[in-house]
């Protein structure tokens, strides 16, 4: 029968038995007739059940002629029009050219006709051995005319046809999408994939299933030789997506969330790996139970190796890629102090936030006046921050905190005088509490000069039926505190401040609900100016410029009210020790950093540069530095080397993540066949 012809034979007819192949002329606007064999065109079966043998399209060329070809390759495949115009191109194959394309058309609609009158009468004929006279079984060439085609020696395909690889002569079969969809449904099965479709194709077919699988395996097999990379991409795809779906599941993920150690996690993925390249490798085998034992036990094996050794190299690349990332690591406490600073408005450079000495003594050195420049904005915004506390701002100047003592005086007054004080039961026990727990401190002379002050206060409450006016209250509570700043006694100067203190709580409880709220943070505001004062008057070149350096204001914040301020009660508390934490300067010299730095960058650039290009060489390579130091400063160059993205070490269970990704990518690769 016509089935079993032998491969590169077919039926045709002897001439004059069939309609003719192409049709009878002459054609309007043919220029040229073509010079493909129209009895000999290979027959393509479409879905629908029609055939093709010369679907053809056209197009014109640089002279203005209308080239008609076919889109049936000659080994019998469908072509996009791009195939057909590269195989015209490669080949000069062509069924005619016309003038024009509406002539060109006309003779294609023709020739369709002809040639499916001509094929159909071949195709609808009886078996081989029953054929009627006018047919008989010809040899049927498979390459162009002048190619010798060698027993066991690939079909040729012309250059041009989709997918032709110029080193085999071959078409390909598959894409690269379709390599790699082969590639990812064997990973993702373990390399079952095959013989469980193999049981349903053959069942809905009625094909044997060996015969089946067969074919399945030699178009996985094609799909991996037409574009192994995109195969070998699937599989490492679907290893990925398996391990999606699970969530990593295994030993070494649960060794990482049990807080195990490296070695523990590593020994875990050993044996995930085991049990996963085992199965792969027994799936992938081909043959029979002993070739899928040796699958099992070499995919086993390897799968333990990539298993084990994951953890340790994505530890390895994580740390790698963080240094690249983020090549200086601070800590938690000094991250926490730049936020204060940032949240103050206060600047601060990548060497200060990381706290890299090294990076410091290069910013120094190599900054230049961009260095300089912040390190004086960095001050100013730092006295601006601490005198933003007492309700001022700027430098803390003779003039400025001049200003900011009046400008809180007079508000202080203001408020007073439109409010009374009256005396309440807290009040005199407040008296009573500050006069008995002094009583036993004080020296003997001392005793009188409480004990009268406070028969004053009483006294002149009595006066004024248990009021005091504002005016009154506000004069007596800047003799006590003059009185208190005055001594050089600490236990006189704080039994004054007691009774200073009781006044002001009954003050408080006394003002106008209006008033209430800037009272207090007047008197707020009036106690951080005290703290500016004494910080103001410190040691230090830039103190002369109303600077206030972190040292002194910690030291006057901590003054006469160390517990209130190691504990967090003082409003400089925060500022100062973030300020001394971040912003404390580096040694003027004498280190072996800052020397390197200041003796070798400049020298070596500049000996450089003369080496390589004489005088002009050793000009340039002095600019080297200050290149370095403008690119270090400038914003882009401070946001890299200061940056905190990928700062710290790995999360072990991220990184046991990790590990288990690059196994589940790695094994189908390596083991599949």
């Amino acid at each position: 029968m016509a089935d079993d012809l032998p491969p590169g034979f077919r039926i045709v007819s002897q001439p004059g038995s069939v309609p003719p192949a192409s049709p009878m002329g002459p054609f309007p606007g043919m220029l040229e007739q073509g010079n493909i064999d129209l009895n000999a065109r290979p027959i393509v079966k479409n879905a629908d059940g029609s055939y093709s043998t010369v679907r053809s399209m056209s197009f014109g060329d640089d002279g203005g002629r209308e080239i008609l070809v076919p889109t049936v390759s000659p080994d019998g495949k469908i072509m996009s029009d791009g195939a057909a115009a590269d195989l015209y191109g490669s080949t000069g194959q062509n069924l005619g050219k016309f003038d024009t394309p509406a002539h060109a058309d006309m003779y294609a609609e023709t020739l369709h006709k002809a040639q499916d009158q001509h094929y159909g009468a071949q195709v609808a004929q009886p078996p081989a051995d029953d054929l009627p006279p006018g047919f008989s079984i010809v040899s049927q060439p498979q390459a162009p005319q002048g190619v010798s085609q060698p027993e066991g020696v690939p079909t040729y395909v012309p250059p041009g046809v989709e997918g032709y690889d110029p080193k085999t002569g071959e078409a390909q079969q598959y894409g690269k999408a379709g390599s790699a969809a082969m590639g990812a449904a064997d990973a993702t099965t373990f390399g079952f994939g095959d013989e469980l479709a193999s049981y349903l194709a053959s069942t809905f077919s009625g094909i044997p299933r060996d015969q089946v699988l067969s074919e399945m395996r030699g178009d996985a097999a094609k799909a991996q030789t037409d574009n192994p990379k995109s195969y070998l991409a699937g599989e490492a795809g679907g290893g990925l997506a398996q391990a999606a779906v699970t969530g990593g599941a295994g030993f070494g993920l649960n060794a990482a969330r049990a807080g195990g150690t490296l070695g523990r996690i590593a020994l875990g993925g050993a044996a995930d790996g085991a049990i996963y390249g085992g199965a792969h490798g027994a799936g992938s085998a081909d043959g029979d139970f002993m070739g899928r034992l040796r699958g099992l036990l070499t995919g086993g094996t390897i799968g333990a190796a990539v298993g084990g050794a994951a953890p340790y190299v994505t530890s390895a690349l994580g740390s790698v890629a963080r240094k690249i990332i983020s090549p200086f690591a601070s800590t938690p406490e000094r991250e926490a102090a730049v936020d204060v600073l940032a949240r103050e408005g206060v600047p601060v450079t990548a060497g200060q936030r990381t706290g890299s000495n090294a990076l410091r003594y290069a910013e120094s050195e190599l900054g230049g006046s961009k260095a300089a420049n912040m390190a004086e904005k960095q001050g100013e915004a730092f006295t601006d921050a601490a005198m933003r506390k007492a309700g001022g701002s700027g430098r803390a100047t003779p003039d400025n905190m001049a200003a900011l003592r009046d400008t809180l005086g007079q508000e202080f007054e203001s408020i007073s005088q439109r409010n009374t004080l009256t005396a309440d039961p807290q009040l005199g026990n407040d008296i009573g509490t500050t006069l008995n727990r002094y009583d036993k401190l004080l020296e003997a002379q001392q005793k009188p000069i409480i004990n009268g002050l406070a028969d004053d206060i009483v006294q002149r409450l009595q006066a004024n039926g248990g009021k005091l006016p504002g005016a009154e209250y506000q004069t007596i509570r800047s003799d006590l505190s003059r009185a208190s700043n005055s001594t050089g006694n600490q236990t006189l100067a704080a039994a004054f401040r007691g009774l200073r203190d009781a006044l002001d709580g009954a003050m408080d409880r006394s003002i106008s609900p209006a008033d209430a709220a800037r009272w207090g943070e007047l008197r707020g505001q009036y106690g951080n100016m005290k703290v500016l004062q004494r910080a103001s008057v410190g040691g230090g070149g830039d103190a002369g410029l109303g600077i206030i350096s972190p040292p002194q204001l910690r030291m006057a914040a901590a003054s006469g009210n160390r517990e209130g301020f190691s504990t967090g009660g003082s409003d400089f508390t925060d500022l100062a020790k973030a300020g001394q934490a971040v912003m404390s300067k580096l040694p003027n010299s004498g280190t072996a950093a800052r020397a390197a730095i200041r003796n070798v960058g400049i020298p070596l650039s500049a000996g450089i540069g003369g080496v390589v290009a004489g005088i002009p060489g050793a000009i340039a390579g002095m600019a080297v530095p200050r290149v370095a130091g403008r690119v270090l400063m400038s914003g882009p160059g401070q946001a890299y080397v200061g940056n905190q993205v990928a700062a710290g070490s790995t999360d072990p269970v991220t990184n046991a993540v990790l590990a288990v990704l690059a196994r589940q990518g790695a094994i189908p690769a390596v083991t599949g066949e």
